[in-house]
């Protein structure tokens, strides 16, 4: 998942309605517990977010919190949740390429109201020789090393980088899978998203 987001900035409402804060939660009597990582709506059925985040053991004890801005105060906007099943993506089981986990609320999202799912789901192909910027990053974490975690929604604008000169740059620890990553990131640094 994504730990530091640099060069990032405070998101506007609503911005980014695709957008979830995964909480814990204590089962049966919805206690919130706090948040413990972001999501990716992908439609009204589920939620994406990276398996390092959740215990598929333990699904009613998470929640996820749509129109989310501020994760240590409740927003007019927000919606929480529960969530009745956690599947974790097959490739996270045998590779550490795609560590996705996939989460099941007890009933539809209602991000349709807000705007439109994440862009970045059913995109056909990222890596032509086409540069472009890949709209936004956002997530609650850190936006320099040794700084607090901010109560805000973060963004940061990153350009996408073809898939060509991506396997070029890393050749050496043959890490890049077109089929599952996106390589993004301006050459000169600045901005990135860091684990």
């Amino acid at each position: 998942g994504i730990h530091r987001i640099v060069g990032g900035e405070d998101a506007g409402a609503l911005e980014f309605p695709w957008q979830v804060s995964l909480r814990r939660q204590v089962p049966f009597v919805n206690i919130d517990l706090g948040h413990i990582c972001g999501g990716s709506i992908v439609n009204e059925q589920f939620v994406v977010t990276a398996a390092h985040c959740v215990d598929e053991s333990f699904a009613l004890s998470y929640a996820v919190v749509v129109g989310d801005q501020n994760v240590n105060k409740k927003d007019s906007t927000e919606d929480r949740i529960g969530v009745s099943y956690v599947s974790v993506h097959l490739s996270s089981r045998v590779t550490f390429y795609f560590p996705s986990i996939l989460l099941f609320p007890e009933a539809p999202l209602t991000v349709l109201l807000y705007g439109l799912p994440n862009r970045l789901c059913g995109q056909e192909s990222w890596f032509d020789s086409t540069p472009r910027v890949l709209d936004y990053i956002s997530n609650w974490v850190r936006t320099q090393e040794g700084s607090q975690m901010p109560d805000q929604l973060q963004k940061v604008d990153l350009p996408v980088v073809p898939y060509n000169v991506c396997k070029e740059y890393y050749e050496a620890v043959n890490v890049v899978h077109e089929d599952t990553m996106i390589c993004a990131g301006p050459e000169e640094g600045g901005k990135s998203v860091c684990q």
